[in-house]
């Protein structure tokens, strides 16, 4: 029995995350491991009221250079981070990160979640939450979690 052989690490591209894509390319290359990167997008944040004054041709003209740049940093993570191992990455839209993320791992049937958190406690926690809390309470699977230091 091998410790984990599809591996699920998500990035927001933070410093904080970095620490989590490192471990899981390190795991999933001496374990021999697939990983898939995932980056969740907040699909509201290009809707009212943050759009507002945007003619349709301009938000759609957004919404497409977000995701080639989304999709820029994915294909140049799995070209360094995850160059000796076989990886693949998937670009997701989700008001709710943690939810898409334990979603994701279900459907490609990955036994391990490997994911960085920023450590905010107080006010800042309580105020933005925290995505990696949220994916060690709902997924179905066991997840690495690595409190980065990284300044927000």
């Amino acid at each position: 029995m091998t410790f984990a052989t599809h591996i699920l690490v998500p990035t927001d591209f933070s410093d904080a995350s970095r620490l989590g894509t490192d471990a899981a390319a390190m795991l999933a290359e001496r374990f021999g491991a697939e990983v898939t990167l995932i980056h969740v997008q907040d699909d509201s944040a290009l809707r009212p009221p943050a759009n507002l004054g945007y003619s349709p041709e301009r938000r759609a003209e957004l919404a497409r250079e977000i995701e080639v740049e989304v999709d820029a940093r994915l294909r140049a993570l799995l070209e360094t981070t995850f160059a000796n191992v076989t990886a693949k990455a998937v670009r997701l839209e989700d008001s709710s990160p943690a939810r898409a993320i334990c979603a994701h791992a279900d459907k490609i049937g990955a036994d391990l979640i490997v994911i960085a958190t920023h450590g905010r406690t107080g006010l800042k926690h309580l105020l933005i939450g925290s995505v990696a809390e949220r994916v060690v309470r709902h997924a179905s699977v066991p997840v690495l979690t690595l409190r980065s230091k990284a300044p927000d």
